[in-house]
């Protein structure tokens, strides 16, 4: 299958959105990811295939992957990077079983690092496009402020969700006035973040 790029957007640091069209009837689930083959010329050793979780919804017009661009990067990230507008490239999927419990009364606790925010974007997303009741946790964690992605979708759930609850750490330059934690993720975080830790279902991304 072929997915056609439509353009990329830079959302932090070193975070970009990349929107694709989606092909007509492909359908998958909130936290699924793609198999993506580029190729290149003079691809490195790392070779022309990725594997990519969709950051978008299924409620959502387009395919978006997010991804991250740092000044040293592998041929294939140079390739990804200068795709233009109308190119394709070759995928296959969707594959994998990150999803959400069909059980919505379950509690979630959704634990982030970095990019590993990506699945859990498309699955709030999803709850909050189909109007779900769902108690959840995210705890995300962060090097700096400037690398938080998704601002807006999170403010969204705060005031759409009656149980979303946000813990942001950041681990370097803390900046003056943050008022959310700090430091790695660890047992003492995540049982001042959730209480009673059992009863409930652990994602770790």
């Amino acid at each position: 299958m072929k997915l056609k790029f439509i353009h990329k957007q830079k959302i932090a640091n070193d975070s970009w959105d990349l929107a694709f069209e989606k092909p007509e009837g492909f359908a998958y689930e909130p936290g699924q990811y793609l198999e993506i083959n580029l190729d290149h010329p003079n691809p490195d050793d790392r070779g022309t295939t990725r594997w990519f979780t969709m950051s978008s919804s299924p409620t959502e017009g387009d395919l978006m992957l997010t991804t991250r661009l740092f000044e040293r990067h592998s041929s294939f990230k140079q390739a990804l990077f200068g795709l233009k507008a109308g190119d394709s490239v070759e995928v296959k999927g969707p594959m994998g079983k990150f999803l959400l419990p069909q059980d919505s009364s379950v509690p979630l606790v959704w634990i982030a690092g970095g990019i590993g925010i990506t699945p859990f974007r498309s699955q709030l997303k999803f709850i909050i496009d189909n109007e779900e009741s769902r108690d959840i946790t995210l705890i995300y964690s962060n090097r700096t402020k400037g690398d938080i992605c998704f601002d807006e979708l999170w403010q969204q759930a705060s005031e759409k969700l009656a149980k979303f609850k946000l813990i942001s750490t950041l681990v370097d330059e803390i900046p003056q006035g943050w008022h959310g934690e700090t430091g790695m993720v660890d047992e003492a975080m995540i049982k001042k973040a959730v209480g009673q830790l059992g009863g409930k279902q652990y994602f770790i991304s």
